[in-house]
């Protein structure tokens, strides 16, 4: 209720803070051997990506395509589109 008043009365400033001031997303799974398929560790890893955690995402996805050779395209997609972000950013 707090947080539709404050966006509300205060409109881009106090989204501003908000962003600024949340509190990360933690992981769940904290070691890359507890995954039991590719579609939690690619959940994790695009959350991470999403972040701006892009060391981690990309950490993971070469995990990714290691244990899960089925998904070895799509993970080095996702590299690639991290890498491109990367570049951008700089």
């Amino acid at each position: 209720m707090f947080a539709g008043l404050a966006f509300g009365w205060l409109g881009p400033v106090a989204l501003l803070g908000w962003l600024a001031l949340r509190p990360p997303i933690a992981r769940v799974i904290e070691t890359a051997d507890d995954y039991l398929d590719a579609a939690d560790a690619l959940e994790t890893a695009s959350r991470l990506d999403s972040q701006g955690d892009w060391a981690d995402a990309i950490e993971l996805y070469h995990y990714i395509a290691d244990r899960w050779p089925e998904q070895m395209p799509y993970a080095f997609a996702c590299i690639r589109e991290i890498h491109g972000k990367q570049d951008l950013a700089r």
